[in-house]
This record gives structure tokens, sequence and C-alpha cells, in this order.
């Protein structure tokens, strides 16, 4: 029987999630009042109520500790308790009940629903089946209803039959993401602009030449799909919303970058979506091996979950930081990932959290790899379990494959999906006034016989897990930062957005050397890549001089926008003067 406590946040969480939905964006008082919470949570009277308290009562804590709260439940309760008790789940609701209005669809799902997995599978199917038809897309949403109906008829008490299916991400068939796609090049055509590659750079350019320049534009990609690396689709099989490539997280400080994002009134909304990652650490403890999941980039409660400290302030942790971290030499500074990591967390946690990881990620040693790759992981000397401190931070409603999408549905842009730019580089050149090159810089070049830049593939493995309604993963991203798997993170796509299903989805990584035939997702960080990569850009240099060719690099996501913006207005002005009519 559950409890009336239990029964009532079942009955809200979806208008709950409902109105944090039709949010597509956020204010800066709210993000400023957000940040400001972390800044004055009592954690230590949290951690406290949580792991005492037996009263389904008011929360004895101020209401700005709730960020602190599901990490501490996460990673002392969650982790450990398969099954929790009824007055436990009433607790947590009695928790949800009592935190400000703009946090409870955030944090409903991360704090409730990995630890329910196993409860009440019948409730499950009754508020994942009425959410899912407001979210899922017609196409899938029968399907979906009537396996959540499936779940309400036939239980009687025993949990239905579980199966999971292993696969390869690359067995997968992917819809193109654009109904105006071509596969052929018209020959008969010319283009002012040609982006050789349909994804965020390229996508930029395209949507700025036709809006801004009217200029005719053609998008040529070698892969069927648009959206590059971005790339996204509902698995007809879950029903779940998945990239192809990996995930990818939004976040930016920059305004303008925001801006144009959330610019075009017939791309999907963009929703708040604060990222957070756990990593699961193997460590020997008296004599026997014990694994701990904490957050990642470590932060007061990763220290003290591995570290059996109680460091309660940013102050303690500032002054614990000091007196760990091992200075580069003064002369050279940090030359490379393990001298920058071990002046940042010391000894203790390099080895916990970055060797191994990173060994995996590059297959060198963090010796042989430039300081760059460490320092980019942030050390947070707070609770706060956020992966990025952007400001803005989102993820698409309806998945990024729909923003490009949008972006690209221009009379002026023709999209040809499936066609190698190679194969026809000759031709291009003839009919384009100018390329946008975002592919690999030596796959252009590799004609004048220079060795390869080295990169880092990533192979996917799938499990979907059937007639599973929870969550299998602590957080949408798992990390293992140790050498006792091959797989350097799992991601559970369902948790994004906490999309309901009535089963779930989990997309394993491993890291390999990306050969000839591999797909080049990250180049290695290191000397030998670096001075061959200049040697590239004097190469690059001299044909953009001639302004008929741009090369836009691969950076982060953020970035990569940010970078094909400023691209494209150093630019615009020089072509509106050869006679180009700008729209307003």
């Amino acid at each position: 029987m559950i409890c009336s406590i239990c029964r009532r946040f079942w009955d809200r969480r979806g208008s709950y999630r409902e109105a944090a939905g039709r949010s597509t964006s956020v204010t800066e008082q709210t993000i400023d009042q957000i940040e400001a919470d972390y800044d004055r949570c009592n954690p230590k009277q949290a951690t406290l109520f949580v792991r005492k308290s037996v009263s389904y009562q008011t929360l004895p804590t101020p209401h700005h500790c709730h960020r602190v709260i599901p990490g501490t439940m996460l990673s002392s309760l969650m982790v450990k308790i398969s099954v929790l008790s009824m007055g436990t789940l009433c607790l947590f609701s009695s928790i949800h009940s009592n935190l400000p209005s703009y946090i409870k669809a955030d944090i409903a799902a991360p704090v409730l629903e990995p630890a329910v997995n196993n409860l009440r599978r019948s409730t499950l199917a009754l508020t994942d089946g009425r959410r899912e038809q407001q979210e899922s897309p017609a196409s899938l949403r029968s399907q979906v209803t009537a396996d959540a109906m499936k779940y309400k008829s036939t239980h009687s008490g025993e949990s239905l039959s579980y199966r999971v299916e292993i696969s390869d991400s690359s067995e997968n068939v992917l819809p193109s993401g654009f109904s105006k796609a071509m596969y052929q090049i018209d020959k008969s055509k010319r283009y002012d602009t040609c982006a050789i590659g349909a994804g965020l750079s390229g996508t930029v350019f395209a949507e700025r030449s036709a809006n801004v320049l009217g200029e005719d534009v053609l998008v040529i990609d070698a892969r069927p799909h648009i959206g590059g690396n971005c790339y996204d689709f509902w698995d007809q099989k879950t029903g779940i919303l998945r990239n192809q490539y990996g995930s990818h997280l939004f976040h930016t400080k920059m305004k303008h970058v925001w801006d144009y994002v959330t610019s075009n009134p017939n791309a999907p909304d963009w929703k708040r979506w604060y990222h957070y990652k756990f990593g699961e650490i193997h460590r020997d403890q008296k004599g026997s091996k014990k694994v701990d999941y904490v957050p990642i980039p470590p932060n007061i409660m990763t220290v003290n979950r591995l570290l059996d400290l109680d460091i309660q302030t940013p102050e303690e942790m500032d002054e614990w930081l000091k007196t760990v971290q091992i200075p580069c030499p003064e002369e050279t500074g940090c030359v490379n990932a393990e001298q920058m990591a071990k002046s940042r967390v010391g000894e203790e946690l390099y080895k916990l959290i970055f060797e191994g990881y990173t060994i995996k990620q590059w297959e060198k040693h963090p010796r042989d790899l430039d300081a760059s790759v460490t320092a980019r992981i942030p050390v947070v000397s707070s609770f706060d379990p956020r992966y990025f401190s952007d400001k803005w931070q989102a993820l698409p409603g309806e998945g990024y494959t729909a923003w490009f999408a949008a972006m690209l549905d221009h009379p002026n842009i023709d999209v040809v999906l499936s066609t190698d730019f190679f194969d026809h580089k000759s031709h291009l050149e003839q009919v384009c006034d100018r390329i946008i090159y975002t592919g690999p810089i030596d796959r252009y070049f590799e004609q004048e016989g220079m060795e390869k830049l080295e990169y880092r593939g990533i192979k996917f493995t799938e499990e979907r897990h059937f007639n599973h309604p929870g969550y299998l993963l602590p957080t949408p991203v798992l990390n293992y930062p140790g050498l006792e798997t091959n797989y350097t993170r799992s991601i559970e796509y369902k948790q994004y957005l906490h999309r309901p299903s009535p089963h779930t989805l989990v997309v394993r990584e491993e890291s390999y050397s990306a050969g000839s035939d591999g797909d080049p997702y990250y180049p290695v960080p290191n000397q030998r890549n670096r001075e061959l990569y200049a040697k590239y850009q004097v190469l690059a240099e001299k044909l953009e001089a001639t302004g008929r060719i741009q090369f836009v690099g691969r950076l982060a996501n953020y970035k990569a926008i940010d970078n094909a913006l400023k691209l494209f207005d150093e630019t615009a002005e020089a072509r509106l003067a050869r006679g180009r009519k700008k729209i307003q």
C-alpha cells in the first residue's frame, strides 16, 4: 500500500514536469538565485537529515539546500539499496514537496526514479504512459503507449519478462532528419557558398549566408543525415530519443550564442538541463575492494567519500587542496597532463580519477599528453554537482536533429547527403564561389604526402533493456576512471529531460585509434600532433588568402557555434560589398 504522501506525489509529478517543459528559457535572476543557493547551503545539516531522519514531516533545513540533498541521497543511499522501503520513498517525496518550484521538476526523477526501479511497475506504467503521449513524436506514440498499457493490464504482482538486447551502434538504420534532403548534386546549379559538412559549423554558415546575405547555399555531407556528431533520433525499439555519436550537452557563457540557437521560431524549444555525472571508482580499503559512485568533476562530496574526510565549506576545500597539490617546476610550468592534474588535486585523486581514464581515452600515459588534457576538467570547491558552470545550459526539447532541420529549412539552401566532397571536389571548386570546409584538415591536403594527424575514435555498444521502466545508472552519464573495464563511460539516454519509457537504453563507449577506416572524433593532444597541425595550418592559410575557401576546425559544441558566427561576421561585410543583398 503506497502511503498518501507518495500517492499525491505520483499524481502531481507529471504536472511539475509539464510546467517545467513550458519554460523555454531561464531568466538571469533565476540562475543567479540558483547559484546563490549553492553558496548558502548547509550541507552537514542536510546530510544528517537524509541519513538519520525517519519522519515524513517538513524538511528541517533551509529550502536552498535542495542541491546537496539529491547528491547525498544518490551517493549514500541509492547506489547501495536496490529496493527502498515505502517509508523511504515517502521521505523522498516529502523532501520533494518542500523544494522551490523552479527546481522541483529538475530533480524529481534523478532523486526518485533510480531508487524505485523495482517498485510498483504498474504505477510507473500509468504515469509514464500519460507523459509519453505528450512528449514522443506521433510515429512512436501508439507503440509506447500500448507497451505501457500492457504493463497495466497484465501486471499481477510479478515482474514482466525482462530481456536485454546488445548490439553495435553501426548497425542502426539512420533517418536523414531532413525531408527535403537530396542525394545527388544538381550539376546545373551554381552556389555562392558551399558548406562541406552538415554539422554545427556548416549549418551555422549555411543559415547565416542564406538569411543575412541572401546567398544560394549548398550543404553536403558524406553521412546519410544532417547534424554531424550531434545527430540524434527516436529509437524505434524503445521510443527513446538518443544520440548516434555520444551525448552532446549544450552550454555557453556567451549571450550571443544563446540568442542565436534560440532565434529560429520554427525550431524546437530549448529546455533547461544542468548536466551532472558520477564516476564509478574502484579502490582498496582495509584489504578489500570497494566501489564508490562520486560526482565528476571532483567536488567536496567526491573528496569526502573517496578520502574519508569531513570537509564542509569551500574554504576548507581550498585549504585541503593546498596541502596535497604538487606544484609544477617553476622554470617550465606544467608541461604534461600528469603534472597538471597533480598540481590541481594531488597524488591520490590523480590516481583515482585522472590516470586510468586518460590512459583509456588516449592510449597514452598522461605524461605523454599535453597539459591541456587535464587542465580543462574543473575542480569544484563546493557541493555543486553540475558538470558545467555556464549560465546557459539546455537541450533542444525535440532533439538536435529537429533543431538542425529548422535551421537548414530555407528556400536558398540545398542539402545533399550521402555524398563525399572529395568525389566532386573539382566540380564544386568550379561552381562554388566560396567553400566552407569543416572536415579533418589532413584529409583535405592528403595529396601533399604529409603524415596523418592522429585521431581517437569511439566504439559504441548499445544495451536495450526491455520491460524496465526505471533507470539502470545512478546518473545520465557514468564515467569509469579505472582500468577495471575498457569502457570510458555509459549513457542512459532516457534520463535526459526525464523522458519516460517502459524500456531503457544504455550506450557504452570505448575509445580506439581511428585509422583510415575509423571515424575521427578527437585529435590526440600531444607535441607530435600539434607540430604537424601547424604545418597543415600553413597550407590552409595560403588557400584562405584567395577568399575561395575557409577551414573551420572541430571544437567543442558551443565554441563551434561561436567560432562559426565570428568567421561569418568577419567575411560578411566584404561579401556584401561585392554586391550581395542583405536581408532585413
